[in-house]
């Protein structure tokens, strides 16, 4: 689970580890990490389910946007697992997002 921290330290690129458990690169997708650290980012400021679900749905979004041909197939592949197995890493009662 991750930490829940109601008033988290301001955010280093440096605490994602990219793609949690998949690969950060893939043929015919691409670089998916930035996509990965932002997702990371919004879990780790945390908030409700709306900040969840604009989490998931940014990081389906922004690989989307890496332009591979199978890019809308992996960000739809990515975007079914966190809705339905990462729950334990987002922060639950962090602030959100800053503005």
């Amino acid at each position: 689970m991750a930490l829940q921290l109601s008033h988290p330290a301001p955010w280093k690129d440096e605490y994602s580890d990219g793609c949690t458990g998949v690969l950060d690169w893939l043929p015919f997708v691409g670089d998916m990490t930035a996509a990965c650290v932002a997702h990371d980012r919004a879990y780790y400021y945390g908030g409700g389910k709306t900040d969840k679900l604009k989490a998931d749905l940014a990081l389906e979004r922004d690989i989307r946007a890496c332009g591979g041909w199978l890019a809308w197939a992996c960000a739809k592949w990515r975007y079914m697992a966190v809705r339905k197995f990462a729950n334990s890493a987002f922060n639950w009662i962090g602030p959100g997002l800053p503005k």
